[in-house]
């Protein structure tokens, strides 16, 4: 019968002692490379990084988020009931063009140019005339610019009528620039018609390539 303690079995027992264990348990319970120190010296590398990237991006959003609010605040004009109007001794006539700082903040350094010519392009323009304005405009303040200088014959055909503005955002230290296209259905049997109206979406593509030298420079950013 072979010496040793009972309940072990043989290959543990040598003479009456334990032998050792074949490997360490270490080897059984965590694999070799977990031991590595570069491995986890690159992982925690991996996580700053990550940890880095997620800081950056909420920057990142938080700025295009005020970029955003700002630009929503920007001066943006609307023009509201533009038209010919005749005069207490007319001729001449009274060209309107009300204005108004639609946005929040001010515009200052308001330039612009009408340009009023025959929608079929046989005669020289009607009217064509730059202006300023030297003043501020503040938010929600009509600017009724006008010009009474308009002679007009007794038969006028339907014309184009080009504006085009272009102004400053102090705040945002940026400037702007916005284009109006309309129509002016002209004099007819001596009777002016009063009002510039809405153009189609035919007729803007047709005085966008017709007369680009005109209205270009107020569609494209400053």
């Amino acid at each position: 019968m072979q010496k040793g303690n009972p309940g072990i079995p043989a290959f543990l027992s040598s003479g009456g002692g334990l032998l050792p264990l074949p490997a360490p348990l270490t080897a059984i319970c965590m694999p070799s490379f977990l031991e590595n120190p570069n491995l986890w010296a690159a992982v925690s590398a991996i996580g700053g990084a990550v940890s880095a990237f997620g800081a950056l991006a909420v920057v990142w959003q938080s700025r295009l988020t005020f970029r955003e609010s700002r630009e929503g605040q920007r001066p943006y004009f609307l023009l509201e009931a533009p038209g010919i109007k005749p005069l207490p001794q007319s001729p001449p006539f009274r060209v309107m063009l009300p204005l108004s700082n639609a946005g929040v903040r001010p515009a200052m350094q308001l330039e612009g140019r009408i340009y009023m010519t025959p929608v079929d392009a046989t005669a020289a323009p009607l009217l064509d005339h730059r202006f300023s304005v030297a003043n501020p405009i503040p938010a929600n303040s009509p600017t009724p610019w006008y010009n009474d200088s308009l002679v007009l014959p007794r038969e006028a055909p339907p014309h184009f009528v080009l504006l085009g503005i272009e102004y400053v955002d102090p705040i945002a230290d940026k400037r702007f620039r916005q284009a109006f296209f309309m129509r002016w259905d002209g004099v007819q049997n001596g009777e002016t018609q009063p009002d510039f109206v809405h153009v189609t979406s035919h007729e803007k593509a047709v005085i966008e390539s017709r007369f680009s030298a005109v209205i270009g420079p107020y569609t494209t950013d400053a």
